[in-house]
């Protein structure tokens, strides 16, 4: 919406100048084509009031694409201009509104914290093709036949509460807690806080006992 002429002179260029004068700007629709998307990703699109589709790619040989619609969502009529999904999604988080759990947590977490989920979230589901991320209300879980380790969202950090006897593992103030007399919402007796990668590299090892377990 910030670039309408550059867009109407690539019309005129490939197609017409009929074509470009017929550009309706009254209802722009986007559509992000990749070879996958994230979580943060999907959740983000569900916060911006616009019409948007992810879709996903996949190849098979040299002969065939397969094109998998991820999320879709139908927004209002623009009626103002705007930079871009990100600056709509930075001013949707500056408002104020209800806390918001689970994934929906990505979107008001700094970028740090995304970053961080992401690679837990690969690590844990690189653990084996039985895995399954679920989201729930509170927080998301990665679970085989039951969790072996569940993630609640925070603005600086991740807090995760991991399925192993606390008596097993070495606790670190700060890092591991006991929980099992201890209300929580996650499913597993360890309380793990991470909030840098040195944090999520120590958490890595728990979390893959975690699954063996």
């Amino acid at each position: 919406m910030d670039h309408k002429a550059e867009f109407q002179f690539r019309a005129l260029e490939r197609i017409s100048k009929e074509s470009a004068d017929k550009i309706d700007w009254s209802s722009p629709r986007l559509i992000c084509v990749a070879a996958d998307f994230t979580k943060y990703d999907a959740h983000a699109v569900q916060q911006i009031d616009r019409s948007i589709e992810l879709i996903r790619y996949r190849q098979f040989g040299n002969e065939f694409l397969l094109l998998e619609l991820v999320n879709s969502t139908s927004g209002k009529s623009a009626s103002v201009k705007v930079g871009g999904a990100s600056k709509i999604a930075k001013s949707k988080n500056k408002s104020k509104g209800p806390t918001v759990y689970g994934a929906e947590a990505l979107i008001t977490a700094n970028p740090e914290t995304r970053e961080l989920f992401e690679s837990l979230e690969g690590y844990a589901m690189s653990l084996g093709d039985d895995v399954q991320s679920k989201d729930l209300k509170l927080y998301i879980a990665f679970k085989r036949i039951r969790n072996f380790t569940t993630v609640e969202v925070y603005k600086e950090k991740l807090l995760l509460h991991v399925h192993l006897n606390p008596d097993k593992v070495e606790l670190v103030d700060g890092f591991t807690r006991d929980v099992r007399h201890i209300g929580h919402w996650g499913t597993g007796d360890l309380e793990v806080w991470v909030r840098n990668r040195t944090d999520l590299e120590r958490a890595k090892p728990l979390i893959k006992r975690a699954h063996e377990g």
